[in-house]
């Protein structure tokens, strides 16, 4: 996850878009006051029932396909009696416009798996495995199996054409498991059984994820105690048979992947007087049982639709309640495999959703376990300032605490993809208590309530908070958004870089950018504060208007209704703007502005020569190269497979909703990886490394703070954009970070100029971004100050002519 940036309160500016008058103003609270309540809460604060949202998870997490160990994944029997039963359930709780919605996914049944074998003690044992997205089918066969680095080294020697290879992973500090399984696949092994490890071990844990890749290198999962059971039987009883020690032992599987399968979503309404909608979402697939993720989301959605109608809420905007399936996974051979059945949803099922969707509240994290003691809400930068009036005045409703977070929505939830199609989004994430979930229980076996309980104050913290929320948005009339707080992150993202020689006028448009946005947010905020104005004149005047007929301020109320859905109706073209056409995917499939991703590789490259230069090998690898996009895994696989996945990005995003955000082509650093390491392995290790270097990860440190010097830092030159005669050159003898080396003392002279070609094509796609931005920029300048001018007079709010 991302760490959010501190935004500062500025004060809002009005700006004419013609003549550039600026009037200066405060902007006012969009929240209400500490203690007070927004229309319909207290009603449905009394109906939030905790013990309805653990059935509804319970009932949920005991449907799956693997009688020992679960799993609803897209396109399954149990993903089907799933949906069956949360359709029902809305129905149950009085939803209207219950729809079920087939979304083209494919489809992965998880049966199960086992391996069973000769222990140590010379007594029948069995391993309860766990899946991957991947084929493998297997009645009673016979197998030898061998343990493995899963690594191309540990291939060396080694024939595992036919055999199951075990290996251990760990997918957050190293690699994801499309790696070692293509490496596995690619030798001819039969699977492999993986055991993935997190930062508190348990032994029984048996955990997976998203395979990232096609379904032809089959991987199974495997616990800690069962791995280590097999290794002492390996040691004990085993045979040296193609280079290794092994083992036979007896495989069952039935994991069976099918493409254009189908998924489901589900959703239900309760009807508002207009057809802007608040949306509540959570997905009901999952690995293993998967209670917490997301079962209990599911469970408090529909807590919140129940206590809404049991309340006898009547909101002024739809609220719909929608369960997405094909969440975990649902596409096949991309590593943008996850989140699909959001994307289907609100890309090519109801896309007429976004614009008339004023906020969505995704409940995928914050799980209620019996620790929690509190919960995060992340937010885009627009909603900064709302989410913290919303947690302000929601003061000590629950006995859990809230705490705002402000940064790109994440691309590993589904509220990713409603936010760039331009709904403004709200997301539940881990927060006091929840660290025991993410250390330990994540996406495996242990993700059950038996293991880690039931908060019932955590679920009513959540329930209350987001109905508090949503009950506030229901009687704002226009989307309360702040764009010159996501224009100051592009500032601040921009100010080592974007100087003169890359883009002459982009800063100069960013400042433009953000006065005009500071003119739409101070009309944003006085039109809000004018419509809680009106109705409080309204209510007063009620008694009056029913004694003499006097219907002014109910018809100035209404009129201002009218005018707030045509106004929101732009502010959504400026706020899908904004997400078209300056946020992008970086190539590790994370969020931000399309500069961010480029200017840390180039970083990176401009440190990487710099150690190169200074004949530094070990650093060029380890601290500086490794740091850009997917390229460590260079170093450990080959060169087949890393090109695999590589390449395969571009080409496998299409359908998904990475599709079109990418910023650019692969990086490809691990060319001089590849070359720096086989010099090693031709000469010494010593000449080139020094005495004490390793290939291994965990001994290389990573890129100090401030260690860099590239262009962009300290006014250093690069080769493209400074010119050739700054750029530094060891082979030809000139000074190189102070040390002087002469041609036949420097090794790397290819490598060098492999990283000069790399910084001009890295520099080049920066500088084509640069300008990109610049465009996207004026043209949203534009399209601001088009709506001030719309409006404006017709609205007469204050500082805006």
């Amino acid at each position: 996850m991302r760490n959010g940036f501190k935004i500062f309160a500025v004060i809002a500016i009005a700006v004419i878009a013609i003549g550039g008058i600026v009037v200066m103003q405060q902007p006012r609270e969009e929240a209400p006051e500490r203690g007070t309540s927004p229309a319909g809460y207290d009603e449905y604060a009394k109906a939030v029932d905790t013990e309805f949202c653990k059935t509804v998870a319970s009932q949920l997490a005991a449907l799956g396909d693997d009688p020992a160990l679960g799993f609803r994944s897209a396109g399954s029997p149990a993903e089907e009696d799933a949906a069956n039963l949360l359709a029902q359930t809305m129905k149950d709780i009085g939803l209207e416009n219950v729809t079920v919605d087939r979304s083209e996914t494919d489809g992965w049944t998880f049966g199960g798996a086992d391996i069973t074998f000769e222990g140590a003690d010379g007594t029948a044992a069995t391993a309860v495995l766990g899946g991957y997205q991947t084929n493998i089918v297997a009645d009673n066969e016979r197998l030898p199996l061998v343990y493995l680095d899963g690594t191309a080294a540990g291939y060396e020697g080694v024939d595992v054409a036919g055999k199951l290879v075990l290996m251990d992973i760990d997918q957050e500090g190293e690699w994801w498991i499309n790696y070692p399984a293509y490496q596995a696949h690619i030798k001819g092994a039969r699977a492999i059984v993986a055991c993935s490890g997190m930062e508190e071990g348990i032994d029984a844990r048996i955990g997976s994820q998203d395979i990232c890749g096609g379904a032809d290198a089959p991987a199974l999962a495997i616990s800690a105690s069962d791995r280590d059971a097999i290794r002492r039987a390996i040691y004990e009883n085993g045979y040296e048979s193609g280079g290794a020690r092994q083992i036979d032992v007896t495989l069952n599987a039935d994991s069976v992947v099918e493409e254009d399968k189908g998924s489901r979503n589900i959703w239900g309404e309760i009807p508002g007087e207009t057809d802007e909608s608040i949306m509540f979402i959570a997905h009901y697939d999952g690995y293993y049982h998967s209670f917490y993720d997301d079962a209990s989301g599911v469970g408090i959605v529909l807590g919140i639709a129940k206590a809404m109608r049991d309340g006898g809420v009547k909101p002024e905007k739809t609220f719909r309640f929608i369960l997405h399936g094909a969440e975990e996974w649902g596409r096949t051979g991309t590593e943008a495999d996850w989140a699909t059945g959001a994307y289907e949803q609100i890309v090519n099922i109801r896309p007429e959703w976004a614009e008339r969707a004023f906020a969505l509240f995704n409940i995928d994290s914050g799980y209620p376990l019996a620790s929690m003691r509190g919960f995060d809400i992340n937010v885009p930068a627009e909603l900064e300032d709302f989410a913290r009036a919303s947690v302000s005045s929601f003061g000590d409703r629950s006995s859990v605490s809230v705490t705002p977070e402000m940064s790109p929505p994440s691309s590993y939830r589904e509220d990713f993809i409603y936010n760039a199609c331009g709904v403004p989004t709200f997301a539940t994430e881990g927060g006091e208590g929840d660290e025991q979930y993410f250390a330990s229980m994540y996406h495996s076996n242990m993700d059950d309530m038996e293991v880690g309980g039931y908060s019932d104050a955590g679920a009513l913290g959540i329930s209350r908070y987001i109905g508090y929320t949503a009950l506030l948005l229901d009687r704002t009339p226009l989307r309360p958004l702040k764009f010159a707080d996501r224009l100051d992150v592009l500032k601040e993202t921009l100010q080592d870089y974007a100087d003169p020689l890359f883009a002459p006028h982009l800063m100069a448009n960013v400042d433009r950018a953000i006065e005009s946005a500071k003119a739409l947010d101070n009309f944003i905020s006085d039109f809000n504060a004018d419509y809680k104005l009106a109705v409080a004149e309204a209510e007063r005047d009620k008694t009056n208007r029913e004694s003499s007929g006097d219907e002014g301020a109910a018809e100035k109320l209404d009129e201002m209704k009218n005018l707030a859905m045509r106004i929101n109706a732009d502010i959504y073209g400026v706020y899908r703007a904004m997400q078209d056409e300056l946020l992008r995917l970086d190539r590790n499939l994370e969020p931000g502005f399309a500069n961010e991703g480029l200017q840390n590789n180039l970083t990176m490259l401009y440190g990487a020569r710099d150690a190169l230069s200074d004949g530094d090998a070990e650093s060029t690898v380890y601290t500086y190269l490794s740091e850009i996009e997917s390229v460590y895994a260079a170093t450990a696989f080959d060169e087949y497979v890393y090109d695999k996945f590589a390449e395969g990005l571009d080409e496998g995003v299409e359908g998904t909703w990475a599709e079109g955000r990418l910023v650019s082509k692969a990086c490809r650093a691990d060319a001089v990886v590849r070359s720096l390491m086989k010099k090693a392995g031709d000469e010494s290790a010593d000449a080139l490394y020094g005495e004490t270097s390793t290939s291994s990860a965990a001994e290389s440190p990573g890129a100090d703070e401030g260690a860099v010097t590239g262009p962009a830092i300290d006014g250093a030159s690069g080769s493209a954009i400074y010119g050739d005669e700054a750029s530094p050159s060891a082979v030809e003898g000139e000074e190189a970070g102070g040390a002087v080396m002469g041609p036949e003392e420097y090794p790397f002279s290819d490598e060098l100029l492999m990283l000069e070609e790399l910084i001009e094509g890295q520099e080049n796609t920066l500088r084509n971004v640069y300008n990109d931005q610049e465009v996207a920029l004026a043209r949203l300048i534009d399209s601001m100050n088009e709506l001030l001018d719309t409006y404006a007079e017709e609205n007469g709010a204050k500082g805006v002519a």
